[in-house]
């Protein structure tokens, strides 16, 4: 789950939020209300504007807006009960969405190892192995130390052929070679500077 700043912005700056949020992806977007219930609604990648007026309308806090990006996505046989009910209304749109990102992979043409692809802000590392995909969400950094962050959930699972997730011996194995390749290429990023998996 994705977490943003909404804390007094313009419409102007949430425009430019929400373009971000849904650069590389449809998302799902839920807002707690003061009774702590939770609405939720999905927006597809061209509905950045819609986005924003909704969040803009609603004079929102940081903590009040959750937001699921469908390429950030892990689901395990259980990863419905993971989500209040609100969300599980949406599971099947937020499903098809998911996969219409994933079908729109031209993944059989991607060399294998890591490859780099952006989309102004946003963008993902491609790790192919064999006939295996792995997408692991970048985000550029607002810091000098780094030029982008990432979203180490990506690193759980393969997305392509098919969803299925990783040992921890695969995952600590990938994640070594992940570091190594964010090295060579002298990329600067959290992962390969603070060491974390």
């Amino acid at each position: 789950m994705a977490e943003r700043s909404f804390n007094n912005q313009s419409l102007e700056q949430l425009i430019g939020d929400c373009s971000s949020i849904l650069a590389t992806s449809p998302a799902v977007v839920g807002v707690v209300r003061a009774d702590q219930a939770i609405e939720y609604r999905v927006f597809e990648r061209a509905d950045a504007k819609g986005l924003a007026d909704w969040l803009f309308a609603q004079k929102l806090d940081d903590e009040e807006v959750l937001i699921w990006q469908a390429d950030r996505v892990c689901r395990d046989d259980n990863w419905t009960t993971k989500y209040p009910r609100g969300m599980q209304e949406n599971i099947k749109k937020f499903e098809s969405l998911v996969a219409e990102h994933r079908a729109n992979i031209d993944w059989q043409n991607m060399p294998q190892g890591f490859s780099l692809h952006t989309s102004g802000r946003d963008g993902h590392i491609y790790y192919r192995e064999d006939d295996r995909l792995m997408e692991i969400y970048v985000e550029l950094s607002g810091i000098a130390k780094y030029s982008f962050l990432v979203g180490e959930e990506g690193l759980s699972h393969w997305i392509l052929p098919e969803e299925s997730m990783l040992t921890q011996q695969q995952r600590d194995r990938i994640a070594e070679k992940l570091r190594q390749w964010l090295d060579e290429q002298e990329y600067k990023s959290d992962f390969n500077i603070s060491g974390t998996v």
